[in-house]
């Protein structure tokens, strides 16, 4: 990560946790767990965000919360691990 896509990082902070947010429990080790992995998602939007192609806000929306939506249903599959899903084979 350069200085300059650091310093874009740090300025970015407060949309991953306003992100988060959304998704909180009452569950406080789960809210830990959302916070970081929004900061994941914006660690990777700063990366791969090109200027020319738009704003870096909505960019690194999409991706934070694709990374917590994942997230969830992940932890989700590994709280259920004997649900049987209408898509699976039999």
């Amino acid at each position: 990560m350069t200085n300059e896509q650091e310093k874009i990082f740090n300025e970015n902070i407060d949309l991953a946790y306003s992100l988060a947010h959304k998704y909180y429990t009452d569950n406080h080790e789960n809210n830990k767990d959302i916070n970081q992995t929004a900061l994941i998602g914006l660690f990777k939007a700063v990366l791969s965000w090109d200027p020319k192609k738009g704003k870096l806000s909505t960019y690194a929306y999409r991706i934070m919360n694709n990374e917590i939506l994942n997230y969830l249903k992940i932890k989700k599959r590994k709280e259920n691990p004997n649900e049987i899903s209408l898509n699976k084979t039999i």
